[in-house]
This record gives C-alpha cells, sequence and structure tokens, in this order.
C-alpha cells in the first residue's frame, strides 16, 4: 500500500521507499514532471478541506495535464485527481455531505473531461451509500467523509464495489498503525496522513513501515 504525502519532491526523495508517493494539491504542485520521470507514484487532491479554491486547482489541472499536450495525459505517474467535494474542517472533524459532493462532481467532471484527460476520483462521504455512484465516469474513489463513517460498514462496502469495478481505492487522514493496517485490509491501494506530512522527518519513516506490512485479514478499525 502507498503512503501519498504532501511535500517538496527533493524533501520526499530522502525518505525513498518503493511505496513512497506524493499527493499534490492546488497550492503545492512544483516540479511535477519530474517527480513522475524519478518513478515516484502520485495523485492530486483538491484542498477542500483546507478551503477549496478554483482558480489554484484549475492551475493545478493545466500543469497535470501538460504532461503529453498532444494527447491531453498527465504526467506520468498519476493515480488520480480527486474532484472538488462538498467538505470543510469544523472544530469537531470534517462537516460534509455526500449530497453536495454528488452536485459538485455533475458540475465539475463534465468541465474537466471537455478540456482533460485524467483519472478522476469521486470523494465518498457519509450518507454515500443511499446515493449512487458514477461508476462510469470515475477512475478511482477517495474515501473521506468523518473517522465513523469511513471506519464502517458502508465505506468498506463501497471500497470493495470498486474493487470489484477495477478502481483504484484512497483512504484519507490515515494517522496511526492501525488505521493504515484496516485501510489494507478493506482493499485500499494508498492513504495520506497529515502526520506524514507535518512531521516528516519524524514520523514518514513510520508511516512507510505500517503501510509496508503484508495485509491483514478484515480488520475491525
Amino acid at each position: 500500500m502507498l503512503v501519498l504525502t504532501t511535500a517538496a519532491l527533493p524533501q520526499l526523495m530522502q525518505h525513498w521507499r518503493p511505496n513512497l508517493g506524493r499527493l499534490i494539491t492546488p497550492r503545492h504542485y512544483s516540479r511535477l514532471e519530474e517527480t513522475g520521470l524519478c518513478g515516484m507514484p502520485w495523485a492530486a487532491d483538491n484542498d477542500a478541506l483546507a478551503g477549496f479554491d478554483e482558480g489554484r486547482y484549475m492551475r493545478m489541472l493545466e500543469t497535470i495535464a501538460s504532461g503529453d499536450p498532444g494527447q491531453s495525459r498527465p504526467h506520468f505517474g498519476c493515480r488520480f485527481v480527486a474532484i472538488p467535494d462538498d467538505a470543510r474542517m469544523g472544530p469537531d472533524g470534517p462537516i460534509v455531505s455526500a449530497e453536495g459532493t454528488l452536485e459538485l462532481f455533475d458540475y465539475w467532471e463534465p468541465l474537466i473531461v471537455a478540456q482533460y484527460r485524467l483519472p478522476l476520483a469521486l470523494v465518498l462521504q457519509d450518507g454515500q451509500e443511499r446515493l449512487p455512484v458514477p461508476w462510469r465516469r470515475i477512475a478511482a474513489v477517495f474515501v473521506g467523509g468523518s473517522t465513523t463513517w469511513k471506519l464502517g460498514q458502508h465505506a468498506a462496502a463501497l471500497v470493495a464495489e470498486a474493487r470489484r469495478r477495477g478502481k483504484y481505492v484512497h483512504m484519507g487522514r490515515v494517522n496511526s498503525a492501525r488505521r493504515a493496517a484496516y485501510a489494507a485490509s478493506i482493499g485500499c491501494d494508498s492513504i495520506d496522513g497529515t502526520g506524514a506530512s507535518k512531521f516528516r522527518d519524524r514520523r514518514l519513516p513510520e508511516y512507510l513501515a505500517f503501510a509496508a506490512a503484508p495485509p491483514q485479514i478484515r480488520l475491525t478499525p
């Protein structure tokens, strides 16, 4: 399982491991071409929890898509690009809406598809189990939502369905060995966590170690 971390490429290269990847955001996406050329996998988040900025997001998409202008293919190594979702950080954790996220998806996905050929990800939020998933229009799912929901049966069932359909699966806000093991046990391909980004020199090696452990039989959170 990959650990995707938001950091500059030179800083990440100091911690190089086969399961290390880069998570770019609308605020941090420099040296993207070099990231792919050096063989490091990467993906793009939308910065919803930090405060979505449409201008920055569009500039990031332009940079991603510039990898092969002739065929509108992204730079090498791209796992997914997260479509904007309806989420913000509140005092007690993320405040999210699956309904609002699908509305944003229906607005943004046609605009992006019309200009670029990118592997798009739908961010899964609390309540998505009651709503349709646009499986044919996505290449990946990003497991977001509240902590309780993302570690519950509904998120696990959606992950299982994504895997059955051959979609890439990422889980956000994974900040412990136990949660990483759980993410691996339900079939996630990659994870990210703020601890690995904020305390990179001390904690990133820990994340890489527990993400590299062999997946166990389905765990409880």
